[in-house]
């Protein structure tokens, strides 16, 4: 009863965010299952590569990754020197704050 009243503040203080759920991948043979709110955050979200990713949470992990990819061309150049380094992270960031964001009310499904 808890999660249900969390979940009805966060869209009575959010009306505009976009509501997603989420829950784990078990490679059901059921179509649907029972399952029960686990967490509920309110954060933007984009897609990318069949993944959500959430802004304040997935940060550090979706830019290490855009790091990675970016690094990937240069890998003639390995070891990076700390000027190739600094302009992969230049252009990582510029990346990163060019991603479309939703706003959303996420909520975590947990299989009962």
């Amino acid at each position: 009863m808890k999660m249900t009243k969390e979940l009805t503040q966060a869209l009575n203080d959010n009306p505009k965010r976009e509501l997603i759920f989420l829950y784990p991948e078990d490679g059901s043979d059921h179509y649907y299952t029972v399952g029960s709110i686990a967490k509920i955050v309110v954060d933007d979200f984009t897609t990318m590569d069949d993944t959500i990713w959430l802004r304040d949470i997935d940060e550090d992990e979706l830019k290490d990754r855009i790091v990675d990819s970016i690094s990937d061309r240069y890998w003639e150049s390995f070891p990076l020197s700390d000027e190739l380094l600094l302009k992969i992270e230049e252009e990582a960031n510029k990346l990163f704050n060019e991603i479309e964001w939703k706003n959303g009310i996420i909520v975590y499904i947990q299989p009962s």
